[in-house]
């Protein structure tokens, strides 16, 4: 649906206004404050029209009017694409970045905590995945005879250790000799990239040496490369649960309990794209408890592999432009380290 000029300005002041003071917005607070030479009378009008398209709510009967997710939608669409991020944020952010420079695992971590605070809003992150980078090292450290805590080592300096449990009772010269087969075969490779028939290779080698059931086998393999998965992790909850959009009938419980479940934090940080911002605003999320947030978030890369997301939850009436700045800085900044 097209809008005049005129319609998308008021459309865009209202949206601004109630983002600043969450309070339904009336035609002479847009007149008064926006300097959009015009009436009152004529912002009334086509806020009245704006209402009738779908962009414009009333909550009640004797009150202003307020942004519907269409609106949002508009008024996101149509944000300057080249604002960048504050002086004191990018100061804040890099802080954080010397502080953990090396420290690859915990750094977007500690990015995260940083939004957080920055924006007021929730962060939840995911990754850093070492099945994006290439692998360096690997290493099977026995700790009995059926179990052995596997380690990889990236070229970037990433490491994860997890224990794994063996197809069957080995000797430590027969898990010395899985290690060398896996790291003969793995070495230099993303584990993303893994085939079905560099499966079948490994299973292969090391039945030539240790007879073992083919479903344990494959399974122990599979374990090597599922070490990448990590916990989504979201910071900063209680700047959402604060917020007085879920004071209302206890809607902030039902938050919370959502922002800790892990399958409802990775269907939020789902993502079709491989770099740009994604933007979900109230009903085009899919979860119902979450229809009163908006969700931005933005993809990380390692050698073209998504290595994980960052994103940042609030309610509707988000500081879109603000946050959109950060998260995209944020994303560039954490790629040219991870690619390091």
């Amino acid at each position: 649906m097209q809008l005049s000029p005129r319609q998308l300005q008021i459309l865009q002041a209202v949206v601004k206004s109630y983002i600043e003071s969450g309070v339904p917005v009336g035609s002479r607070t847009i007149a008064k404050q926006f300097n959009l030479g015009v009436s009152p009378a004529t912002v009334r009008n086509e806020m009245s029209d704006l209402e009738e398209m779908g962009f414009l709510e009333q909550p009640h009967i004797s009150a202003g009017r307020i942004p519907s997710d269409s609106g949002y939608r508009l008024y996101v669409d149509t944000l300057n694409p080249k604002l960048k991020p504050d002086i004191r944020s990018i100061s804040r952010i890099e802080n954080e970045i010397d502080e953990r420079i090396l420290e690859k695992e915990q750094l977007v971590l500690s990015i995260a905590e940083a939004l957080a605070e920055l924006t007021s809003y929730a962060t939840i992150v995911s990754g850093p995945y070492i099945n994006a980078c290439l692998l360096r090292e690997f290493a099977l450290v026995p700790i009995s005879e059926k179990k052995v805590v596997a380690i990889a080592v990236t070229d970037n300096g990433l490491s994860t250790s997890k224990v794994l449990r063996l197809p069957k009772a080995m000797s430590a010269e027969n898990i010395g000799y899985i290690n060398r087969v896996l790291n003969d075969k793995l070495k230099g490779k993303c584990l993303r990239d893994i085939k079905n028939s560099d499966t079948e290779y490994l299973m292969w080698s090391i039945n030539e040496h240790i007879n073992s059931e083919d479903l344990a086998l494959k399974a122990f393999i599979n374990q090597v490369f599922d070490m990448h998965i990590t916990p989504i992790v979201a910071d900063g909850i209680i700047n959402v649960l604060n917020q007085p959009e879920f004071r209302i009938d206890n809607k902030y419980l039902q938050l919370f309990e959502a922002l800790n479940a892990q399958d409802i934090l990775a269907e939020l940080l789902a993502t079709q794209t491989t770099k740009n911002i994604d933007i979900s605003i109230g009903k085009e999320i899919n979860n119902e408890i979450m229809q009163e947030c908006s969700i931005v978030k933005i993809p990380y890369t390692i050698n073209s592999h998504i290595a994980g997301v960052i994103g940042v939850l609030g309610p509707r009436r988000m500081t879109y432009a603000r946050v959109i700045s950060l998260l995209e800085y944020v994303s560039s900044r954490i790629e040219e380290i991870l690619q390091d």
